[in-house]
């Protein structure tokens, strides 16, 4: 088993840790605040934990609270695809710059799924992009997101007619902000949004 998803359950008691849990590779329990056991207790006090401002600690620090979401110390990212256009969206490419994760193969048209980004082994944060052909003609739908240790979270997204040149995809996302401006290309338009601040953000890529 991959993924353990019990979110808003009002469950309680002891997450297993053997057996088929023990190779899990995320469990989300967000609205349980009454589980424990596989990970650390999680309360309402642990939700509002955010990132200390950008260079209040040295890179490398990791001393400040994290909320755990998953086996081991890792944190994640958990990202939302709205596909609110006409056409259906097929995966064509997938990088990890740090940390490693899956995302939908295929997103229907009108369908919205949402996917979770691990980060790696030493919790420096989750970096990653992704790609989506749209429909059956040569448009590409482009998503990267950034969620490292002492910076401030960052999505970026764009639309293409053309070869996805990751560096570009790497550099924009690193100059970008939780918030970027809508982009509008080949009769589409794209937004997106993350959690500015917090250990495991959520982010949202809209296209329409």
């Amino acid at each position: 088993m991959k993924y353990f998803n019990l979110p808003f359950n009002d469950f309680e008691g002891m997450i297993p840790s053997e057996g088929i849990f023990k190779n899990g590779s995320a469990t989300i329990v967000e609205g349980n605040n009454k589980l424990c056991g596989g990970i650390p207790c999680l309360d309402d006090n642990t939700e509002s934990r955010t990132k200390p401002k950008p260079k209040s600690k040295p890179k490398g620090s990791l001393n400040y609270q994290i909320k755990v979401m998953g086996f081991g110390d890792a944190l994640l990212t958990q990202g939302t695809l709205e596909n609110n256009s006409n056409d259906g969206l097929s995966l064509s490419g997938f990088n990890d710059w740090s940390g490693s994760g899956t995302c939908p193969n295929v997103t229907p048209a009108k369908l919205s799924l949402t996917f979770c980004h691990n980060a790696d082994a030493q919790g420096a944060g989750s970096k990653g992009g992704v790609v989506y052909t749209v429909g059956n003609g040569g448009i590409k739908w482009v998503i990267a997101w950034s969620n490292m240790q002492n910076d401030e979270n960052k999505v970026y997204v764009d639309i293409t007619d053309t070869a996805v040149d990751w560096s570009a995809v790497k550099s924009s996302l690193e100059n970008s902000s939780p918030n970027p401006s809508a982009v509008t290309k080949n009769g589409y338009t794209t937004t997106a949004t993350i959690d500015a601040n917090k250990n495991l953000p959520s982010f949202t890529a809209t296209l329409g």
